[in-house]
């Protein structure tokens, strides 16, 4: 600033110099005039504030500046500053675009030559200066903020996009971008109709809904107008579409929501959509585990209703007959003991093979069941399944058959000899139990390198919608409890992973009320090529 300690003193020419440089460097608005207003000098800062040329403002009166200006008024301040060397007062200049300047004046006199001049340092208004500089600081808070929110809606997962009430667009995120497969800047994109960017995503028709239940993408826009249409100021809705993505066709699960805002006074409306499949997916998969959790404790609760009846009934059966075998007189007849003992025997067996059963599931289950495979005679195997489905069934109206391909009298198999006649007996067993008149035959064919095994009953069949869960474990309970057909409901469930273990895949077929069919291959080794 200009050193005022020596301002009322003459201005010596020497010091003229150092004043014009100071003058004109300093940081303020200044301006000299004579006692009558005119003006001598003013600064840049001073051109810069009233927004007039330098040539223009030395051309100028006081009077021409002050808005309202009273010369009365001018000349006392003009008499202050003669007896007073110095005088404040607030005024109001007229800038050259026609804005009111509020300001405060700090007038000094000074000598030159012998003539008094007027020197002024000219600020704003105080009371204007705090109101600007909080208007500044709200500015730059308001830029920063705004700085922060385009960050916000540009780094956001979601797809977010702005448009107006005629459905054009304003703005849209990276995520928008890239979702609707549309890379250009959003000033390109500002003012295109909404739809044209919604119909980036291709779709096999856009002009249907797809398998008649879910709502192709083209569809999206008429969900987004429905929802205009509805005058809320938030509305969500969840969709359900196909789309082509990466030349396959994905499902997709969206969630739109609609937000109504205001700018300017207009009506906007921020649009969000979150794809929401990996966690449908989620969702569903977590209920549909929660439907087979519930459905295995169901059936294991079955199964233990049912394992209780297999095992209390031999048991009864061994301890009832043993106490009457205990109890007998001496005239007790030799028929009668070897029939009781028989009964006793028969329901050990089958608490055996109960027990047996239980373990052995058990043990697949955990992964540690093993047994060792080696070459048998597949006419052995045969042979012995057959002898002990006819013991077994040898009282049955139900005809039995075991019909061989005759190529495979010499074949031998890489297989189990107990494990296999285990399944084959089972699978037989089964058929015999389902199967109230009719007939069961076992198919054995030869197939090339493989043989087939087939056991075919005219029994009452099986749902098509129980194939897939047949071989599930417990799943025959259902079947046992309606008829009273005897059975633990695990034997299919061995059986398959028996056959896996044996190197082959048990299968199904079956017509409700016709009968079932249950099938599987093993490899096979001729004797005659290897004793060659």
């Amino acid at each position: 600033m200009i050193n005022n300690r020596n301002i009322n003193k003459r201005i010596e020419p020497e010091d003229l110099l150092k004043f014009d440089e100071d003058f004109d460097s300093n940081n303020n608005v200044l301006i000299l005039n004579d006692t009558n207003g005119r003006l001598l000098k003013v600064n840049q800062k001073a051109i810069d504030f009233l927004g007039y040329s330098k040539n223009s403002l030395l051309e100028m009166n006081i009077k021409d500046l002050e808005k309202d200006f009273n010369q009365l008024n001018f000349e006392k301040r003009i008499a202050v500053l003669l007896q007073h060397k110095q005088y404040r007062f607030n005024t109001t200049l007229i800038a050259n675009c026609g804005k009111s300047l509020e300001v405060e004046y700090d007038s000094k006199l000074l000598n030159s030559n012998g003539s008094p001049i007027v020197y002024n340092f000219i600020k704003k208004n105080s009371i204007d200066l705090m109101y600007e500089n909080e208007l500044k600081a709200s500015s730059i808070k308001l830029k920063e903020q705004d700085i922060l929110l385009d960050s916000i809606f540009n780094n956001a997962t979601n797809v977010l996009f702005i448009f107006d009430t005629n459905f054009k667009l304003q703005r849209i995120n990276n995520a928008g971008k890239n979702y609707f497969k549309c890379h250009l800047s959003n000033d390109k994109l500002k003012g295109a109709p909404l739809i044209n960017l919604l119909q980036h995503i291709k779709t096999i028709d856009p002009t249907m809904t797809i398998d008649n239940e879910l709502i192709p993408i083209s569809s999206l826009f008429q969900c987004i107008e429905n929802t205009i249409h509805k005058k809320q100021e938030y509305d969500e809705e969840e969709l359900t579409f196909k789309i082509i993505e990466k030349d396959k066709l994905v499902k997709k699960t969206c969630l739109l929501s609609t937000s109504l805002l205001k700018q300017n006074g207009d009506t906007i409306y921020l649009a969000t959509l979150n794809d929401i499949t990996a966690k449908k997916h989620l969702e569903d998969t977590a209920i549909e585990m929660k439907k087979n959790v519930e459905e295995c404790n169901r059936l294991k609760t079955a199964f233990l209703h049912n394992v209780n009846h297999q095992i209390r009934t031999p048991m009864n059966g061994i301890l009832g007959f043993t106490s009457l075998i205990e109890e007998l007189e001496s005239d007790f007849s030799l028929e009668k003991q070897l029939k009781y003992a028989s009964l006793i025997k028969k329901s050990s067996n089958r608490l055996f093979h109960t027990i047996k059963d239980i373990i052995k599931v058990s043990m697949l289950d955990a992964k540690s069941y093993a047994f060792q495979k080696n070459k048998i005679s597949l006419i052995d195997v045969l042979t012995f399944v057959e002898k002990e489905i006819t013991k077994t069934y040898d009282d049955s109206t139900i005809n039995f058959s075991c019909n061989v391909d005759p190529s495979l009298a010499t074949t031998s198999i890489e297989s189990n000899f107990d494990e296999l006649c285990q399944v084959l007996i089972q699978l037989t067993s089964n058929a015999f139990k389902f199967t109230q008149g009719g007939s069961v035959c076992l198919f054995v064919k030869n197939q090339e390198e493989n043989i087939l095994f087939t056991v075919k009953d005219t029994g009452i069949g099986i749902k098509a919608t129980e194939l897939e869960s047949i071989f599930e474990p417990f799943r025959q309970l259902e079947f046992t409890e309606k008829n009273a057909i005897e059975g633990n409901g695990i034997g299919l469930t061995i059986s398959k992973e028996i056959i896996n273990l044996l190197g082959g895949t048990l299968k199904v077929s079956s017509v409700l009320n016709e009968g079932s069919s249950f099938f599987f291959t093993l490899p096979k080794i001729n004797i005659k090529a290897q004793s060659a």
